[in-house]
């Protein structure tokens, strides 16, 4: 019997990344509408004097700006959902057709209502999960039949833990948070947040097969040897060398390359997120 609450335990800590994310954006947020506010009070105040205090043009200048910064968020965070939204109208359109049932032969531990799925591709080796409120997972044909019974239970697992975790709306709140936020450290948090995904999902899939690692591992490697030219939304293909290397290692991948810049912000967003996990610990 897995211990799906020592499970959620590891994987309650994930949600810090959409917390340190959404924290980021409403003190963004906070801090431009304060400065609009002021800029606008000191104008009104300054237009009430009849001409005796002339108005400088750079109050003017902020204020357009301030405005400008406020609707930019907005507009690139709708945008960004909306592309999104059609994104994903693409995508069930044209996998539907290729979707099938996938008959288990294996014993899954989880109460919740998932819908699995065999995709009709043998070219490639993939698995994928989508769905927020009615979960869904697809394996292609070119990896199940590839994989043996406890390989084929290890990446029905690895998917269950991205169903458990919410990856799917996880992975669209903060692509769109980075989106709206691109000049700042949200956008590293989102790349930073897509590999540990997948870490979390393995633990849980080697947990799920009493500590084997050999059958996750198979799967892996069935999946590196195919030619995947693309990643779905919530994959096992995604960050595969972070997670063969650390499943040989156990050592994280590093935030940042030899750029100063990115070390700072890879600094700012290690506090941040040991702030938002002691949030959640506190919260819980």
């Amino acid at each position: 019997m897995i211990r799906f609450s020592a499970i959620r335990d590891r994987i309650f800590h994930m949600y810090a990344y959409s917390l340190t994310a959404a924290g980021i954006a409403v003190l963004v947020q906070a801090g431009l509408l304060f400065a609009l506010y002021s800029s606008l009070r000191h104008l009104v105040w300054m237009s009430s004097m009849n001409h005796s205090v002339k108005i400088p043009i750079w109050l003017y200048a902020l204020v357009a700006i301030l405005l400008f910064l406020i609707l930019a968020f907005w507009f690139r965070l709708l945008a960004n959902i909306f592309r999104q939204l059609e994104y994903r109208k693409r995508f069930l359109a044209a996998v539907t057709s290729s979707l099938a049932p996938l008959q288990l032969d294996h014993s899954i531990e989880y109460a919740g209502n998932i819908q699995w799925y065999l995709l009709y591709n043998t070219h490639e080796r993939y698995a994928f999960t989508w769905g927020i409120k009615h979960p869904k997972v697809a394996v292609s044909q070119g990896l199940w039949e590839t994989l043996d019974a406890s390989a084929q239970r290890a990446v029905l697992y690895h998917e269950l833990a991205h169903v458990i975790a919410g990856d799917t709306f996880q992975q669209s709140f903060l692509q769109a948070l980075s989106a709206a936020l691109h000049p700042l450290v949200v956008s590293l948090l989102y790349k930073r947040y897509l590999i540990r995904r997948e870490l979390l999902a393995d633990q849980f899939s080697i947990s799920a097969c009493e500590g084997d690692e050999v059958p996750l591992m198979t799967a892996l490697l069935a999946v590196a040897q195919s030619a995947v030219t693309h990643e779905p939304q919530v994959s096992l293909a995604g960050a595969m060398q972070a997670r063969l290397n650390f499943m040989e290692s156990g050592r994280l991948p590093r935030w940042w390359d030899t750029s100063l810049r990115n070390r700072l912000l890879s600094t700012l967003i290690a506090i941040l997120l040991t702030l938002g996990e002691g949030i959640l610990i506190w919260c819980r």
